[in-house]
C-alpha cells in the first residue's frame, strides 16, 4: 500500500492553534480550510486522554447516560457535538500521561456501569474509544480524532462543548479550565475495583476500514450490533478465579480484600498462547498501582521470591505506591508454572534500561 495522500504532519504551533480555531490556515492565502487532528497515543504508548465516541439516532440519550456515569463515579468528563453534528465525544482528560491499555480499561468500566444503570438503552450508538489500541499498529500511528472547537463547524453549532440540554457552553474556555484532570491513581481504583467485581466488558478495536486520516470528513459510522461492538470478557472472571486459588494477597502491600486487587497477567494477553491465557499460574493478585508497575516492567520477582526493581523506576514514586525500596524484600516462593511465567516477564516486560520516550512512572 502507498502513504495516504491527505497525510501532514505538521510540528505543533502557535500558528496551527490559530489555524484549527479560526478554521483557515493562517499560512496561505484564500482562507483554506485547516482542522487539527490528534492522534492519541504516544511513542511510548502513554496517552493524555480517553475520547468516547457514538454517532447516529440515539447517540445523545448514549452520551448522556455515559457522561452521567462519569459523574456518579467522580470522572471529569465533557461532551463534545462533533463536526458533523450527528454524534458526540465524551472526553476525559488525564492529570498525567497513562498507557492507553488503562485509559481504554478506564472507558469499558464506565461503559460497562452505564449498561448496568440503563440496561434499556442497548448502546447502539456506541462507535469506538480514542485511543482505539491498547498498544501502536506495527508501522503506523493509531487512529486519528479530530481536535475540538474548529471554527467552520463551531458557526453551525458543531464541534463545541454541550450541557445536558444539549445547549452549547456559552464560554467554552471557561468552561474547560474549571474542568479537572483525572489523576492516574484515580484511573487505576476505579478499573481494579470493577476487575474486583468482574464488571468490566472490553471494547471493540476499530474495524479495518476505520483507519481514515481525516475523521472530519466521515460520515457517522455504519450501524453494527451491539454484541460485535461490546463483548463481555467472560474469561478475566474464569482467569481470575484461578489465580486466587494460588494467591490470596497482594505480595507487596499484603492486601487481601479481593475488591481492591487486580488479577495480573505476568505473560500479557496478547503474547499469550490460547491455553496460556487462562492458566491460574500466570497471574498475581495485585493492587492497582502494584499492578501498574508490574505491568509496565518497573517490577518484577525473581523465581525465589526476591523483588525486582528497575533501575529505571523512580524511587520516590515507588515509595508512594507502597514499594519499599530502602531494603531488600522477598515476597515468598512461587508454584513451579508460576515461575516459568515470572522468568518470561523478567526476560521480556521487566525494564533494564530506558526506552526511547520512556516517561518516569
Amino acid at each position: 500500500m502507498g502513504e495516504c495522500p491527505n497525510q501532514a504532519f505538521i510540528a505543533v504551533s502557535d500558528n496551527q492553534i490559530a489555524s484549527h480555531l479560526r478554521g483557515a490556515d493562517q499560512s496561505r492565502s484564500g482562507g483554506t480550510e485547516f482542522v487539527a487532528g490528534v492522534y492519541p497515543v504516544l511513542a511510548d504508548e502513554t496517552c493524555w486522554f480517553l475520547a468516547a465516541d457514538f454517532d447516529g439516532d440515539n447517540w445523545s440519550t448514549d452520551a448522556l447516560a455515559y457522561l452521567e456515569t462519569c459523574r456518579l463515579m467522580s470522572v471529569p468528563a465533557a461532551l463534545e457535538r462533533s463536526r458533523s453534528g450527528e454524534g458526540g465525544h465524551v472526553w476525559i482528560f488525564f492529570s498525567q500521561r497513562i498507557p492507553a491499555r488503562d485509559a481504554r480499561q478506564l472507558g469499558a468500566t464506565l461503559l460497562t456501569e452505564t449498561l448496568e444503570r440503563r440496561p434499556e438503552l442497548g448502546f447502539a450508538s456506541y462507535d469506538r474509544m480514542f485511543p482505539s489500541q491498547d498498544t501502536l499498529p506495527k508501522g503506523g500511528f493509531g487512529n486519528l480524532i479530530a481536535l475540538p472547537l474548529q471554527r467552520r463547524a463551531r458557526d453551525y453549532g458543531n464541534s463545541v462543548f454541550v450541557d445536558n440540554d444539549l445547549l452549547p457552553y456559552r464560554d467554552q474556555w471557561t468552561f474547560l479550565a474549571s474542568l479537572s484532570r483525572l489523576t492516574p491513581q484515580a484511573v487505576y481504583e476505579l478499573i481494579g475495583e470493577a476487575e474486583a467485581r468482574d464488571r468490566v466488558l472490553s471494547v471493540r478495536m476499530p474495524l479495518a476500514d476505520d483507519n481514515g486520516d481525516e475523521p472530519w470528513r466521515q460520515s457517522p459510522s455504519p450501524r453494527r450490533p451491539t454484541g460485535a461492538i461490546i463483548q463481555a470478557r467472560r474469561g478475566q472472571g474464569l482467569f481470575r478465579q484461578r489465580v486466587s486459588v494460588l494467591e490470596r494477597r497482594c505480595r507487596i502491600t499484603g492486601v487481601s480484600n479481593p475488591e481492591h486487587l487486580r488479577a495480573s497477567h505476568c505473560k500479557p494477553w496478547r503474547d499469550c498462547k490460547n491455553e496460556e491465557r487462562l492458566d491460574g499460574e500466570n497471574g498475581l493478585l495485585l493492587t492497582p498501582s502494584i499492578d501498574h508497575l508490574f505491568d509496565r516492567g518497573f517490577i518484577g520477582f525473581e523465581a525465589t521470591g526476591a523483588l525486582l526493581i528497575s533501575p529505571v523506576a523512580h524511587r520516590p514514586s515507588l515509595e508512594r505506591m507502597g514499594v519499599n525500596v530502602s531494603e531488600r524484600i522477598n515476597v515468598g516462593g512461587f508454584a513451579e508454572g508460576q515461575r516459568g511465567y515470572l522468568e518470561w516477564h523478567q526476560e521480556y516486560v521487566f525494564l533494564r534500561s530506558r526506552r526511547t520516550g520512556d516517561a518516569q512512572s
